[in-house]
C-alpha cells in the first residue's frame, strides 16, 4: 500500500502538506479509517491504480434509501480519515471532502464520462437513454456538476478535456459504431482490396410494377466507406 501512497501523493499533492501528512499516516491505520483516507486520495486523482479498488468499492457501496442520507453517510465515512487540525482548518480541503467528493455518484474518470450519452429527436429535444423515439446521439460534452466541481478544485489533478466534435450522430450510425460515406466504385474497389471490412455495398430496392418495366429495371447500387464514430471523447490531461 506504500506504493499507492507515494504514487498518488507524488503525482497530485507534492506541494500540499495536508495530503502528504494523511498519506504518511496510512501505514499506521486500519479498517475504515484507512479506506477513508485512500478513498479521498483515489477520488481526487486522475490515475486510479488497482490498489484503489477496495476503498472505492467501500465508498460507493454506502447507500441509503434517501439520497440525502446517502450523502450524509458517505461524508461521515470520509471524515474517518484523520486529517489533523491543519486539514480541518483548510477550507479548500474541507470543501473537497464535505461537498465535492461526497456528491460524486461515480468516479470522475474517462469510462464514466464517455458513458454519459445524450439522445435527441429531430426537434432537438433531449431525451433519456431509454426513450425509443431518439433519432440522434452523442457523448455528452458537458461535465456533470460534481465532476465539474472536482475538476475546479486546486487539490486534484483531474482536468477532463472533450476532444470530439459536438455533433449528434444518426441513431443507426451510433448504434453500429460507424457512418457511411458515399464513394464511387473505383474507390470502393481499391479499399475493398486492402480491407473488405472498411467498405459496404448497398443495393437499393425500388417498388416497381410488373411487365417490361420490371424486366428492364437495373437496381441502384451504392458504394460506401465505413468511417468509425469516435466515442472516447473525454480524456484526462
Amino acid at each position: 500500500m506504500k506504493k499507492l501512497n507515494l504514487f498518488l501523493v507524488g503525482c497530485m499533492f507534492s506541494a500540499v502538506s495536508v495530503f502528504a501528512e494523511a498519506a504518511d499516516q496510512l501505514e499506521l491505520l486500519q479498517g475504515d479509517k484507512r479506506l477513508a483516507c485512500e478513498a479521498i486520495l483515489c477520488l481526487s486523482s486522475s490515475e486510479k491504480p488497482a490498489e484503489c479498488k477496495p476503498s472505492l468499492h467501500r465508498y460507493f457501496s454506502i447507500k441509503a434509501k434517501k439520497w440525502k442520507n446517502t450523502l450524509k453517510a458517505r461524508n461521515n465515512f470520509l471524515k474517518l480519515c484523520p486529517m489533523g487540525e491543519e486539514g480541518e482548518k483548510d477550507e479548500q480541503f474541507t470543501k473537497l471532502r464535505d461537498e465535492i467528493l461526497t456528491n460524486l455518484n461515480n468516479p470522475c474518470d474517462v469510462n464514466n464520462l464517455n458513458s454519459n450519452i445524450e439522445y435527441t429527436n429531430d426537434k432537438g429535444k433531449y431525451l433519456n437513454q431509454k426513450n425509443i423515439t431518439a433519432k440522434f446521439a452523442r457523448v455528452s460534452p458537458e461535465l456533470e456538476g460534481a465532476c465539474a466541481a472536482l475538476a475546479s478544485s486546486a487539490y486534484t489533478n483531474i482536468r477532463p478535456k472533450y476532444v470530439c466534435e459536438q455533433t449528434f450522430w444518426p441513431i443507426a450510425d451510433w448504434n453500429r459504431g460507424y457512418s457511411l460515406r458515399l464513394v464511387d466504385k473505383n474507390i470502393y474497389d481499391a479499399m475493398k482490396a486492402k480491407n473488405p471490412s472498411l467498405v459496404e455495398m448497398i443495393i437499393e430496392k425500388d417498388e416497381l410494377g410488373g411487365g417490361d418495366k420490371l424486366k428492364n429495371h437495373q437496381p441502384k447500387v451504392r458504394y460506401y466507406v465505413k468511417e468509425p464514430i469516435k466515442k472516447d471523447c473525454w480524456v484526462l490531461q
